[in-house]
Formats: structure tokens, sequence, C-alpha cells
């Protein structure tokens, strides 16, 4: 099945673009193993695609789409369709793309595995696959003969109607049990009302209904979508499971981090050559919060950590190195951040950091920071 499904694959190209797909698989005695075109794994959060513009948005949801429709006509479905598996990053042309991953859970059209080796994330299930994973194959044979037919790439196409919402908006559509270990196809099944964020343009919004229609052959095609977000419109072809009534979802308040942007960018390159130590331990560990967590501040944390950061910053002291007199030679083993430096004169250096950023360091400074010995 693997050797079938990667040959399928092969016909879209060889893995390295927007669709990353293993580009060998081989045995070694009784291990298998299977070979990808490196991929880096950073990519946008939810919560930041959905800051981006509505235009940038749309260019997410079109590369995507357009991907995903070209591993549909060789009759795969993914599988395992959710953020996690759609790297979101700015390519060379700088536009945000969205890159397809993770392959490892795909399966041709009508011929799944049996229900338990399955693995597809719980979320964003559509209803037909969720029959399928709970049924056994011995004690209702009828049932998972038909459920097995029913396997088609609108399985897909469910998933990315969930996803499409969360990329737009941050969030899933709002149903009784979000938040909890209750997932979406759930509140379908169970025909329980549900909202979509009134963010979501009109077209858009009537798209995604379709697309998470009860019945499989109700959902539009992949290729349809594509179509859909590139003329930016779409009518609709089924009633509306939910119309998402209510009041609109409030814009949710725009954090000022300036300020606290400014800050990070004046911490001394040469942190690690200062004193107290305590404090500088104090920076490493506010800065390294900050990079991880950004995204999920909001406007008081923000100012609560502009305020220590600087504090902090204001406390510190250049450490009393003395710079033994010779000539300068790079250090074998540069400091973290440094990707390469330079010697300019004999009082001169020329640093670039791991951000890329060119800056020019006195022989005292490179000294203490470890980029140059004295010989």
């Amino acid at each position: 099945m693997r050797t079938r499904l990667l040959d399928a694959l092969r016909q879209l190209g060889n893995g390295s673009g927007n669709c990353r797909f293993p580009a060998e698989l081989f045995r070694e005695k009784a291990t298998y193993y299977q070979i990808s075109h490196w991929v880096d794994i950073k990519s946008t959060s939810v919560k930041d695609i959905s800051r981006l513009s509505d235009s940038e948005k749309l260019f997410i949801l079109r590369t995507y789409s357009a991907t995903l429709s070209r591993v549909h006509r060789v009759n795969i479905i993914h599988g395992d369709i959710k953020p996690d598996n759609v790297l979101v990053d700015k390519s060379e042309s700088d536009k945000y793309v969205a890159k397809l991953i993770d392959f490892d859970d795909s399966y041709f059209a009508h011929e799944p595995p049996v229900p338990y080796l399955l693995k597809s994330t719980e979320y964003y299930k559509s209803p037909e696959l969720a029959a399928y994973v709970v049924t056994d194959p011995k004690k209702n044979p009828k049932d998972y003969k038909e459920l097995r037919k029913r396997l088609t790439c609108a399985v897909d196409v469910f998933a990315s109607g969930l996803m499409f919402h969360e990329f737009w908006t941050g969030s899933m559509p709002k149903y009784n049990g979000l938040g909890t270990d209750k997932a979406f196809y759930k509140a379908v099944l169970s025909r329980e009302p549900y909202e979509y964020d009134k963010r979501i343009p009109d077209w858009l919004m009537a798209l995604i209904d379709d697309m998470l229609q009860r019945e499989p052959e109700k959902r539009p095609s992949m290729n349809e979508v594509f179509e859909a977000i590139k003329a930016q419109s779409y009518t609709k072809q089924n009633e509306w499971q939910s119309k998402g009534g209510g009041s609109p979802v409030a814009e949710p308040p725009k954090v000022d981090f300036s300020k606290l942007r400014r800050l990070m960018i004046s911490v001394p390159d040469d942190l690690d050559s200062l004193e107290p130590e305590t404090v500088v331990k104090k920076i490493n560990m506010i800065c390294g919060y900050i990079k991880q967590n950004l995204s999920e501040m909001d406007q008081n944390q923000v100012d609560v950590l502009t305020v220590r950061l600087a504090n902090e910053i204001k406390s510190l002291k250049k450490k009393p190195v003395r710079t033994p007199s010779g000539s300068m030679s790079i250090s074998n083993s540069l400091p973290n951040g440094v990707t390469s430096a330079e010697i300019i004169s004999d009082n001169l250096v020329k640093v670039v950091m791991s951000d890329g950023r060119k800056t020019f360091k006195t022989k005292d400074q490179a000294y203490r920071m470890g980029i140059v010995k004295i010989k």
C-alpha cells in the first residue's frame, strides 16, 4: 500500500514543493524506512494567521487548496488534515504560503486501512470517518464494507472547512462542547446549533458550511474550493446547516507590542559579557518567554513584561575584563548568536549575528564576547 501511495504521489512532483511527501521508501530486514526532503518545521501559529490581512489569508487558503486538490486528483486522502500538518510561512517572494506535510496516515479513497490503524485527529474527523473508526469488521462486516465505500476525499474537505474557520478567526465554529473532548462532527450529527464567526466574508462562510455538510456527497471537491477562493465568490449548493445566528463575534482587542519590541532590540549583543549574572539570567528568561508566548499575550502582560525588562536592562554593568595586548584572531568556537566574524583592522571586528544583523565590535568588545582571541 505504501509503495502504491508513493508511486501515485510522485505523479505530483518530487515532494520538495508545497506538497511534502516522502521521496523514497525502502526496507532493511524487518524495518521500513522513508526518506523525505528536509523542511523547516517553523510555522506561523493559527492565532498569528488569523491576524494577517484578508488578502494574505486568502492566499494561504488558495495555495493550500491548490495543493490538496492535486493530491485528490490521484485519488489519495491525506487522512490527517489539521493546522499542525499545514506549515504556513513566508516564501522567497515574501508571501505567506501553505505547505502540506505528514502523509503517514494517507490512503486511497474507498481503501482505508482497518479502523484501529487510522490515527486521524479526533477534532477534525468527518462524520463518516468517525463512524468507520469505531466499527468492528468482524462483528459488523456489512456496516464495515459500506463505510469503507463512503471514505472519499470528502473526508479531507470536512477537516479543511474547520481549518479554514480557524485560519480566518483563530478558533473553530462555536458549538456546545467546544473546548472539551467533544469533537465538532458530533454537533453536526446530532444537528445541534452552532455558530460561525461573523468576521468571515459571506461567500467564504457559505463555502465553509458546504464543506462541513453531514453527507460527504454534498461537499464540494477541493478543486471547487480552490476555484471559489480564486474567484472570491461561491454559490451555496445546500441548505444551511447553521446560519451562525446571534450577535457578531467581537473583534479581539489589538495589543501594542511596539515598546516591547524596541526594548528587545536594545538588549546588548554581548549580554553574556555583562554582570550581575543574576540580571543576565533574568533578561534571558524574560526574552525567551516573550518569544515563545508573544502571540498569546494580552496588553496587560505586555506592559508588565516591558517594565520588568526595562528595569533589568538598566541594572546591567560591564564585567571588568582586561584585554591583553597582541594581535587578534577569530576564535575557533564563536559564542551563541554569532554566525561569523571578520577582522577589519587592529581594533575593529565585523560580526554577523544569527538573525542576519551585521554589527562592528571593538577589540575590547570582541574579546569580552569571546569572538576573538589575542596572540
